[in-house]
């Protein structure tokens, strides 16, 4: 049963500067992400406290999505253009709602 699934995924940079040079890239896969078939909500933010900081929150219709997703050319460019710049590897949570 494929279930819908949450992801945040964390980016934290050396310096506040390095994220304006991978900006272009950034909201390149931002937007080629959200026509992805299995995506329902892509979005990324930065941290109001924390200007380092850039914060992914991803909404996908399944496991099988994000995996498709992972292996898309604008994905990889991703990972390569935030690579030089991250303070250290990027943080993802894969989240489930809790129904009640």
């Amino acid at each position: 049963m494929n279930q819908e699934i949450r992801l945040v995924a964390i980016v934290d940079f050396k310096q506040e500067s390095d994220i304006q040079l991978v900006l272009p890239t950034v909201m390149n896969c931002v937007q080629k992400s959200r026509q992805e078939k299995g995506n329902i909500f892509y979005t990324v933010s930065r941290e109001i406290n924390n200007p380092k900081r850039l914060v992914f929150v991803e909404h996908w219709a399944s496991n099988s999505a994000i995996s498709q997703h992972a292996d898309t050319a604008h994905f990889k460019e991703l990972e390569k253009a935030l690579s030089p710049y991250q303070q250290r590897p990027m943080e993802i949570l894969v989240l489930s709602e809790i129904n009640v």
